[in-house]
This record gives C-alpha cells, sequence and structure tokens, in this order.
C-alpha cells in the first residue's frame, strides 16, 4: 500500500491503483478514463493490458459505445462470457477484446460522475 500513499502525481497513482484493483479481480486488463466535463467526453487516462499496448488518450463520448453507456446511465455492467450484450461491438481495432466477459463502472465523488473503470476477464 505504500506506492498508493507516497508522494505521487495522478498518473502514477491512477496506475497504481488500476494494478492493485486488476490483481484483486484478476483481470488480464484493464483502464481508467477520466471525465472531461468541457467536452463532455470519456478520456483513457491509464490503461494495463496482455498486449503491452499503450491506449492513453482514446477518447469516448458520454452515451456512446460501452463505457460511454455506463457512464451516462451510472449503472455499472458485468458482462459474463455467455451474456447477451445489449450495446454493438465497437469496430475499432484499439477494442480488440480477447473475451466477452467484462465489468464497468463509475468513478463518483459527491454524487457527480468523474471517470470510469473497466476490467476484462
Amino acid at each position: 500500500m505504500d506506492e498508493l500513499t507516497s508522494n505521487f502525481g495522478l498518473k502514477d497513482f491512477l496506475l497504481a491503483s488500476l494494478t492493485k484493483c486488476m490483481d484483486v479481480v484478476h483481470a488480464r486488463s484493464g483502464s481508467i478514463f477520466l471525465l472531461d466535463r468541457q467536452k463532455n467526453q470519456l478520456v483513457l487516462e491509464v490503461s494495463r493490458n496482455i498486449r503491452g499496448v499503450s491506449l492513453e488518450g482514446t477518447v469516448q463520448k458520454v452515451g456512446e459505445g460501452i463505457v460511454g453507456k455506463v457512464a451516462l446511465s451510472r449503472t455499472p455492467l458485468l458482462v459474463k462470457e455467455d451474456d447477451e450484450i445489449f450495446f454493438p461491438r465497437q469496430k475499432s481495432p484499439i477494442y480488440n477484446y480477447q473475451t466477452k466477459s467484462f465489468l464497468s463502472f463509475t468513478l463518483d465523488y459527491s454524487g457527480e460522475l468523474i471517470g470510469m473503470v473497466n476490467f476484462t476477464a
């Protein structure tokens, strides 16, 4: 826990938090998006994946795609391998999911949306 309480910058704190959470839930990949309120879009700040590909800076509008729809509804989404997905899959090469199992939920502070967290199994 010391790495979470030392004097980190925001990106370092987010990456350390994501790594710890991924370890707890045994996730293969994960990401944290932060909300840009002025543009009403989510910006990928940190991610970890098995391919080692950096996706930071990826943008998703609130209300669009899976992460955007979960952000808009403010309702966590857990999809298991056998579940039917309610949102169309994105065709972008950066969204090359190796599994259909994932968890997506909001980060809130004082009742306000500040971002999103996503994990894949």
